[in-house]
This record gives C-alpha cells, sequence and structure tokens, in this order.
C-alpha cells in the first residue's frame, strides 16, 4: 500500500497533547480574526446592526458542550455555535442602535464577512462524558458535516467541511495521547485511490494505515479529544458568485 497524499500535516509528541497545539494553531490564524462581526438586530426600528470583532478567534477553535436531550451530533453543535445568543452585557460601542439610538437587544449572531475558516479544530470534554455529543454513528463524525452560515450581505451559505485528522487517548491511565491523519492511499499500482488512515503513535514510535472503522469503538466510547476539519467547498449564490 502507497501512501500518496496526506489530507492535513500534523505532527505527533511524544509527551505533550498534540490536541493543545491544534487548539493553538487554528485560534491563531490571522485571517480568521478579522472576518467576522456581530448582528443585532434594533427592536425599535428594526435596523439591523453590526460590530466588527478582530479578536474573536473562537470561530474556528470550538469546544463543543452538549447540555440539550437528545443529545446533539457533532454537526448540530458546530452549527448551534453561530445561532443568535444570548449575552450578558454588550460592547459599549454596540449597545445602543445606530439610527434611533433606542437600546439594542442582549441577543447576537455571528456573521461571516466574506467566507468561513478554512480549518475547524472541534474540541470534545472527555472528562466530562455527560457534555459529550452524540457519538454513536462514527461516520457522521468522519465523513464531515454541512455547515450553514449567514454573511453580513444577509444571504445564508453553505460549506461542507471533512475530517481529516483527530486525536484520542488511550491507556490504562488515559494519558496517552495518538494522532491520526486521514491520508489518500493507493492499495496496487494501477488501482483506485481511497483514504484511509495514517496512525501516528509517538510514544511507540509506530505507523500504521487502518480504516475509519476501527475509530468506531473510540468515538463511541468518549475517547476522541480533538477532531480537526477542512473546508471543503461552498455552494454558488443566487447571484452565480462562487466563494
Amino acid at each position: 500500500m502507497r501512501v500518496l497524499k496526506a489530507r492535513s500535516h500534523v505532527g505527533v509528541g511524544e509527551e505533550a497533547n498534540p490536541g493543545d497545539l491544534w487548539t493553538h494553531g487554528a485560534a491563531s490564524i490571522p485571517s480568521v480574526s478579522f472576518n467576522t462581526a456581530k448582528k443585532k438586530v434594533c427592536g425599535a426600528c428594526g435596523e439591523t446592526n453590526f460590530y466588527q470583532t478582530p479578536q474573536d478567534i473562537s470561530v474556528n477553535s470550538l469546544e463543543l458542550v452538549n447540555t440539550s436531550e437528545p443529545r446533539m451530533t457533532v454537526a448540530q453543535l458546530v452549527n448551534a455555535h453561530l445561532e443568535e445568543k444570548g449575552i450578558q452585557r454588550p460592547r459599549h460601542r454596540f449597545s445602543t442602535c445606530k439610527t434611533c439610538n433606542e437600546d439594542l437587544p442582549l441577543q447576537q449572531k455571528t456573521v461571516f464577512v466574506d467566507r468561513p475558516p478554512h480549518i475547524l479544530c472541534v474540541a470534545l470534554n472527555i472528562k466530562e462524558p455527560d457534555t459529550l455529543p452524540d457519538l454513536n454513528d462514527w461516520r457522521e463524525v468522519l465523513d464531515g458535516f454541512d455547515l450553514a452560515f449567514e454573511t453580513i450581505q444577509g444571504s445564508t451559505r453553505h460549506v461542507f467541511y471533512e475530517c481529516v485528522a483527530l486525536v484520542y487517548i488511550t491507556g490504562p491511565e488515559n494519558n496517552h495521547w495518538v494522532a491520526a491523519n486521514r491520508v489518500q492511499c493507493s492499495e496496487q499500482k494501477n488501482r483506485p485511490t481511497g483514504y484511509r488512515w495514517l496512525l501516528c503513535d509517538g510514544v511507540k514510535t509506530t505507523c500504521s494505515v487502518i480504516s475509519g472503522r476501527t475509530f468506531n469503538p473510540l468515538i463511541r466510547k468518549g475517547k476522541v479529544a480533538r477532531l480537526l476539519y477542512k473546508r471543503v467547498y461552498v455552494d454558488i449564490e443566487h447571484d452565480g458568485k462562487m466563494v
């Protein structure tokens, strides 16, 4: 079997948790932090107000926490992250309407100025099993999901994210971190290529190519701590312009 191309480049540390490195890396991408705005609709005059959020780095580095029953899936929780949310206190420059000067509601929504993040680093709180999403279908986790988001122009767009890497824990004390990277493989020469997973164990200094089905018990038991998703495509807007 030949590994032709990796879908992402992930280093594996012998002691450090590679999942934490992903989180910091995703949060530091400059193109993301200047690409979102907060939206509020004035209850008095109906005017839409926006506030640019240059440090909104949480958009592509997410920690998913499930609080609903039945449990939501990874896709549902990521989409819910962009829905309108209540806030306790608005920014001082984003508390009154720019048109009528009335107080704006304590509700705001994240919208994208240009395009959604190229990558999403999704963290699961494996230390609190009750907060984990619905992980019964490993295919839903590894195949990816459709993300719906609102643009600053008011249109709704869709983009697909595929899972390209993950980090899980193992060992008797759950302190052994292992990374896996999605790769394009060829079983034999002149045969169609497919996708498998390159499992890299930094402690054992071993690598092996496995099927995604192998992760089924790890996902279902809540052993996967980080999931790295890559943007694959965006749909076409009503004016035919591709993002």
